[in-house]
């Protein structure tokens, strides 16, 4: 049988920005830092939203692992979002 994840993504304002060696450190509203590491396969997409979410102040939905590296981002600028499910 084949397994199905189900991951739940939270919605964050980006307040800041920080390019690093291992990727990019996010500081979210509620001041928590994450980190966007390099070697995630949609590093590059995920640059992209980040950027632009800080750039316009567009919340974006964000699944976050336990070690606070970021697992997913999905685009929240102009939806009323009560859930968000990605399915791997």
């Amino acid at each position: 049988m084949e397994k199905i994840f189900i991951v739940m993504l939270n919605l964050y304002f980006i307040i800041n920005l920080q390019p690093s060696n291992q990727g990019i450190k996010i500081t979210l509203q509620n001041e928590k830092v994450v980190t966007l590491s390099k070697s995630h396969e949609s590093y590059e997409h995920f640059t992209k939203l980040i950027t632009r979410a800080l750039k316009r102040k567009h919340p974006v939905g964000l699944a976050i692992s336990k070690d606070n590296k970021i697992l997913a981002i999905e685009r929240a600028d102009n939806d009323f979002v009560e859930n968000i499910i990605s399915k791997y």
